[in-house]
């Protein structure tokens, strides 16, 4: 199965992608597209998602992206693997490629966790310029990181909106949180 999931945009992380795309399809929740894209469960919240090779082949038609692209381009690995070492990097990679077997815990680095599932963030300046240019919004990576409160381009301190909780993983988008 082949599906259409709309252009990443730079730095936009995959649940705002999937977001993005639930919106336009008028799909309510994101489980059952997530599990299509994934082949397994897969949590919104996840830092560190895995079976992105999975998921690139699913969309492969339209991201042209390679899997270790997606992982480097659109999670959080980059950031929360900074300073490991090469051969903990490339275990950790390896594991976010692969399928999910439903045995794994949830992949944490350096106990990475909970803070930014409370609340989303962005620029106001970032929302205004894609508004201006007739862009739609999105979440950006680097908006999203703990510990980080300011946007680098614009030097200005990020807003937060309330992270919408559900059992059935709704995918927020800018719009949607508002």
């Amino acid at each position: 199965m082949v599906i259409a999931l709309l252009p990443l945009k730079e730095g936009e992380t995959l649940g705002s992608n999937i977001g993005r795309y639930a919106d336009l399809m008028g799909l309510k929740y994101t489980t059952v597209l997530r599990r299509s894209l994934f082949g397994c469960h897969s949590d919104p919240q996840s830092r560190l998602p895995t079976a992105i090779g999975h998921l690139a082949e699913q969309v492969g038609d339209y991201w042209s992206l390679k899997p270790e692209d997606i992982v480097k381009k659109h999670t959080e690995f980059q950031y929360a693997t900074m300073m490991a070492s090469r051969m903990v990097r490339e275990n950790i990679l390896q594991v976010m490629l692969s399928a999910h077997t439903g045995e794994a815990l949830p992949l944490r680095i350096l106990g990475m966790k909970g803070e930014r599932t409370a609340a989303l963030r962005y620029c106001e300046e970032c929302l205004a310029e894609w508004i201006e240019a007739q862009q739609t919004p999105y979440w950006r990576i680097d908006h999203q990181l703990a510990g980080v409160y300011c946007c680098v381009k614009h030097a200005c301190i990020l807003k937060s909106v309330k992270r919408v909780q559900s059992v059935r993983y709704f995918d927020q988008t800018c719009f949607t949180s508002h």
